[in-house]
């Protein structure tokens, strides 16, 4: 018996050097040049706009954190860049695009799916990966589960040198296209409004528009290796101006 869990602690501390140094060398070789991506909830299309018409109101707000993050010059550069004339009163306007951005940072990859899968107005994903625990429960020898804890940690300790970072936005987009008459648009909505710790009232409201809207969830990543945000926020900024101003 003594000699089956040295045999098992012996395999237990192989397994976690070599798991260790393929980690290490893993943030040594890859992710060397900055991947950012940028995807959004669902898919929007307009009706096609001619030249007379090709006016917009670009509105962009930030309420993350990190308020020092200015995506609205940028949305606003891409916007004309593609042909449209940026106006200010609404009703010059034939288009209105508004943005919040809900979550700047550093992120895990599985949080960012879930915020994009939460869609407009959804939750901002949260989690982190825990591993190893199904194969320490198996073993159930409280030494062996030491012994591999000290392995983890100096894991974690070689990974915080050399470690791929992940930084995400999260942002809800809504767009509107002006309505061929006057009052076309006909709206119905209702809204729960939380009274108190126990109670609530339900609104509901019915109208008439001159707007379509369409809404949608947008979030980018940047990916690299010891990652720092002051090479990340510029190309996440360009990357989600191009794909914001790709909506018109």
């Amino acid at each position: 018996m003594k000699t089956n869990r040295m045999l098992c602690l012996g395999t237990l501390l192989a397994a976690g050097a070599a798991l260790s140094g393929c980690a290490t060398t893993a943030g040594l070789t890859g992710g060397r040049t900055l991947d950012v991506q940028v995807q959004m909830a669902e898919t929007i299309f307009l009706d096609p706009a001619g030249p007379a018409d090709r006016r917009v109101i670009v509105y962009v707000r930030n309420t993350s954190d990190k308020a020092g993050m200015d995506l609205e010059a940028a949305v606003k550069r891409a916007v004309a860049a593609n042909g449209w004339r940026i106006v200010e009163d609404p009703a010059d306007a034939a288009y209105v695009l508004q943005a919040n951005v809900l979550a700047v940072g550093e992120m895990t990859p599985d949080s960012l799916s879930q915020s994009l899968k939460a869609g407009f107005a959804g939750p901002i994903g949260t989690g982190a990966a825990v591993a190893g625990a199904g194969l320490l429960g198996q073993l159930g020898d409280r030494r062996i589960a030491a012994t591999a804890l000290l392995a983890a940690t100096a894991d974690a300790v070689a990974s915080t040198f050399v470690r791929t970072v992940t930084y995400g936005v999260v942002a809800d987009l809504q767009l509107a296209q002006r309505a061929g008459s006057p009052g076309a648009v006909r709206v119905q909505g209702s809204q729960r409004l939380a009274q108190g710790s126990g109670g609530s009232e339900q609104h509901q409201y019915a109208e008439r528009s001159d707007w379509k809207r369409f809404r949608t969830r947008l979030v980018a990543k940047a990916e690299k290796t010891n990652l720092a945000w002051e090479e990340a926020e510029p190309r996440l900024s360009s990357g989600i101006a191009r794909s914001v101003a790709g909506l018109l």
